[in-house]
């Protein structure tokens, strides 16, 4: 890219950005489903806790406490490829100053990465919602 001349480099900015574009917007609304999937499934343990302790049922709370079980297991694949996306991202700011459109086309994969590190924050917090 330091080697072509403006124009080649602006075509190849824009090559590159119609690469991402669909691959972006597929990863933000895959990210957007896993992080509405999440939401959801945090509400309804959430209730099903309160529940549990409105109800004084505490044998079933200590069941429910073990099911869930240590979230790291669950979320450190996740994280480790939140951290990949995040250098990716990282990597891409020079160029993204360079080329609205490919500005434009990491859109997505910023957009989707930070639905995914919402998605983790909130499964994190399951280790202790039957505490």
């Amino acid at each position: 890219m330091t080697e072509a001349s403006p124009p080649e480099a602006r075509r190849l900015l824009l090559e590159i950005a119609a690469e991402l574009q669909p691959l972006g917007i597929d990863f933000q609304n895959r990210a957007r489903k896993f992080e509405t999937t999440v939401l959801e499934t945090d509400q309804i343990m959430r209730s099903y806790v309160t529940f549990l302790k409105e109800n004084d049922l505490r044998e079933q709370l200590e069941k429910e406490r073990q099911a869930i079980g240590p979230v790291e297991e669950v979320t450190a694949p996740l994280a480790e490829a939140e951290t990949v996306l995040s250098t990716f991202l990282t990597q891409m700011k020079p160029l993204e100053a360079m080329s609205a459109p490919l500005r434009n086309s990491i859109r997505g994969f910023r957009d989707g990465v930070k639905a995914v590190s919402s998605a983790i924050r909130m499964m994190r917090g399951w280790g202790t919602i039957a505490d």
